[in-house]
């Protein structure tokens, strides 16, 4: 975090009335109206413009060099990175905004998840880039923040949660997003599908 809750809160407040004094202003993917949407009762599907297929893990140096030899991709380079246990969740950017977020599905066609995306750590409601573009990332759950979550549903006499992953996943899914807002979830981005305007 790049300061603490309650000076967020303060910052908050001051946009909120600003908003009021100011509703022409006011962006459409305003901080202020995240909270509080209305639940909804099924998730729309949304078909993929590109397939997003399942990742595999390797284990072994031989795993890793099988695939290095079995890919037909001429002269490539590689990025080696820990595989996140969470949910795969895939991003759509327009005009400067997210417009979109879907769970990744059968890899074909995904759920719309975008009110719950709002309230997801690592999202941004808005980029710098104007162009229209997918990000695709993993929302995860941190252990410690896990250990919290159980340590209050614990204090609260509810069962406990099985493992993070599956927190991660069922919070993204909720039909209230209160629910998804209530949880301390984090997103971190890996590929730009069907995009070749990125080198790195």
């Amino acid at each position: 975090p790049i300061m603490s809750d309650s000076a967020y809160d303060a910052l908050i407040r001051q946009l909120k009335e600003y908003e009021e004094a100011h509703p022409e202003e006011k962006y459409p993917n305003s901080p202020t109206t995240r909270v509080g949407g209305n639940p909804t009762s099924s998730f729309d599907k949304i078909k993929f413009p590109v397939k997003m297929l399942s990742l595999k893990n390797a284990f072994t140096d031989e795993e890793i060099r099988n695939f290095m030899n079995n890919t037909k991709a001429g002269n490539v380079g590689y990025i080696v990175q820990p595989k996140l246990d969470g949910l795969t969740l895939v991003l759509w950017y327009k005009d400067g905004l997210i417009v979109r977020a879907a769970t990744r599905g059968n890899g074909e066609v995904g759920e719309d998840v975008t009110a719950n995306a709002m309230y997801i750590h690592g999202i941004p409601k808005m980029v710098e880039d104007k162009e229209a573009f997918m990000v695709r990332g993993e929302v995860v759950m941190h252990h410690d923040d896990f250990k919290r979550l159980n340590a209050d549903r614990q204090e609260a006499g509810k069962p406990l949660f099985a493992n993070e992953r599956n927190v991660a996943a069922g919070s993204v899914r909720q039909k209230d997003a209160s629910i998804t807002a209530s949880r301390s979830l984090h997103f971190y981005a890996y590929d730009v599908p069907g995009s070749d305007k990125f080198t790195t």
